[in-house]
């Protein structure tokens, strides 16, 4: 048998390790999971690269909208800013520009395993309007 305090040890590393933030590949996602976190206006590359991925997407919702012609693309796909959910996964909910004065705001999911899709979008956004949970 284990003794009170080996127990006792046990328990505090395993609510420790239930209640620290989510990490992946080492890298330490903050927050809690379910949590938005705030907004990031600083957009880095790996960021604008991953929600890049969602591009076609993006363009045959517009089409599908009316907002595209079939066929053509958004002349712009810049990302921002956004915010991050840790959920079994990760969502970003972020703020493209995707021409001059046209802005969308998306919601991407990127799963562990690396897969990205594109959950939903709302159009007719401004450069003011803020970036929420959608």
């Amino acid at each position: 048998m284990y003794s009170m305090s080996t127990l006792s040890f046990l328990f505090l590393v395993m609510v420790g390790v239930a209640t620290a933030s989510p990490a992946v590949g080492g890298r330490n996602l903050g927050g809690r999971t379910g949590g938005v976190g705030a907004v990031n206006k600083a957009v880095d590359q790996e960021t604008q690269t991953l929600l890049e991925g969602v591009k076609g997407e993006v363009e045959a919702e517009l089409v599908s909208l009316g907002r595209l012609n079939a066929g053509a693309q958004v002349s712009d796909f810049t990302v921002l800013s956004y915010s991050t959910q840790v959920v079994a996964g990760r969502n970003y909910f972020a703020k493209v520009r995707i021409a001059p004065n046209e802005y969308v705001h998306i919601r991407v999911y990127n799963h562990w395993s690396g897969t990205v899709e594109l959950h939903s979008m709302q159009v007719d956004k401004s450069l003011a309007d803020p970036v929420v949970h959608f």
